[in-house]
């Protein structure tokens, strides 16, 4: 796939901008509508890798994203497939060759689309029929049991990824899509993977936002009791913090749950100078 700027072969609609991606639908040439199976997503930054976001990269610093794009995905799908093979929709991460306005070249992900769909904050279990509700369940749950063990977990095939979950700290990359008479349970963001034992995953305090939206999904969405939780020993560092500051687990934003463990700041927790993360949540 060329660039969006190929018009001449393929016509890309006005993006939607993400943290890391901007997202383009798009038609085949000599096609009016949009294309139905795939979407291309062009990388804007990521976190691990500031220097991306930059002019003055290097292109193997280019590649260098991409392969990380690419293990963080192979890892979610070495963790997730074998139980859940339609969790992950199919991509391929290409780099663009170099421009004159980015000699250092680019990151374009083409990837399956999601049609019909909504996304799991704005879902209605009453609305589903009693057979839906099963079927939907039975994939939440074993989304939540297999993210539970990955905190614990060891990845023989890439180490660095050992401990490592995705980045779920807002239940936007998570959606119930309709597909062959079916509902899958679909994650079409595979960036940000952090192993929880990581120290950027540390400050930022990953691991208890993670859980946060994880103790979400089973109170409302699988009906589990705040007090049966609340045993569970994976939701031990969030008790007080969900007792004290949001007793009925409600659906906050990304940004007010980082802002609950992060008083606002100018600058990124991550950019600080700091030994060790602010204490927020008693051990």
């Amino acid at each position: 796939m060329r660039s969006p700027e190929s018009m001449s072969e393929r016509q890309f609609l006005e993006p939607l901008e993400g943290s890391f991606w901007s997202v383009y639908e798009y038609s085949e040439p000599g096609e009016q509508e949009p294309q139905k199976k795939y979407v291309a997503k062009r990388l804007k930054q990521h976190f691990l890798f500031p220097r991306y976001s930059k002019q003055e990269r290097t292109v193997e610093e280019t590649q260098e994203v991409a392969n990380y794009l690419r293990r963080e995905r192979d890892h979610l799908r070495r963790s997730y497939d074998k139980a859940m093979p339609n969790l992950i929709p199919k991509e391929k991460i290409v780099v663009l060759p170099s421009k004159e306005d980015h000699p250092s070249g680019e990151i374009l992900s083409v990837q399956e689309k999601l049609n019909d769909y909504v996304e799991l904050y704005k879902l209605d279990m009453d609305k589903l029929t009693p057979n839906e509700q099963e079927e939907v369940r039975k994939q939440l749950d074993q989304f939540i049991t297999i993210t539970k063990s990955m905190i614990s977990s060891a990845d023989q095939q890439d180490p660095e990824f050992s401990n490592a979950i995705p980045d779920i700290t807002h239940l936007s990359n998570l959606a119930i899509e309709q597909k062959d008479e079916k509902l899958l349970l679909r994650m079409y963001d595979t960036n940000y993977v952090l192993p929880v034992d990581s120290e950027r995953a540390v400050v930022q305090h990953h691991l208890e936002r993670c859980a946060y939206r994880l103790l979400y999904i089973e109170h409302h969405l699988l009906g589990r009791s705040l007090d049966e939780l609340f045993k569970d020993p994976f939701y031990t560092k969030i008790v007080d913090f969900v007792k004290t500051h949001y007793p009925n687990v409600p659906n906050i934003g990304p940004r007010q749950l980082y802002d609950a463990f992060f008083p606002s700041r100018n600058t990124p927790p991550w950019q600080r100078d700091q030994i060790a993360p602010d204490k927020t949540i008693p051990e």
